[in-house]
């Protein structure tokens, strides 16, 4: 549409960003630029500016990045983007950045009982074999 109507200035994702946005955006590393880009237009977009960002603006754009789009949305990406935020938060002087919230890693462990019958009595059997007082040094 861009190419017929022969527009120029258009920027090629989302809208402009706000000028408070523009310099926040200017400061910060490419790499993390990058994986905030989003966020600072959602927030750009909603008149949130940097200094007002906190874990409630984290949530409704992370809310409405779930529901709306085909970007990563698992608890991994969420992480990243926390990340990439707070490094900015402690980096840059002269902006009152809010820390965000990192989820927790989750870790899965399996349950007890989901291993075999023989393998858990064997590691039962092994590990009361090593609690026994031997006779050697």
């Amino acid at each position: 549409m861009r190419w017929f109507g022969k527009k120029h200035s258009v920027p090629q994702k989302g809208g402009r960003l706000s000028p408070e946005w523009e310099r926040f955006r200017d400061r910060i590393d490419s790499r993390v630029r990058q994986r905030l880009s989003s966020f600072m237009r959602h927030c750009s977009a909603r008149r949130i500016v940097p200094s007002a960002v906190d874990d409630n603006a984290f949530e409704d754009y992370w809310r409405y990045r779930t529901e709306t789009t085909a970007l990563a949305s698992n608890n991994t990406a969420r992480r990243f983007m926390a990340r990439a935020w707070n490094s900015c938060a402690a980096a840059l002087e002269g902006l009152p950045l809010r820390p965000l919230t990192e989820p927790p890693i989750k870790r899965a462990e399996p349950a007890w009982d989901a291993f075999p019958p023989g393998l858990r009595s064997g590691t039962d059997n092994y590990f009361a074999g090593l609690a026994k007082h031997h006779r050697s040094r």
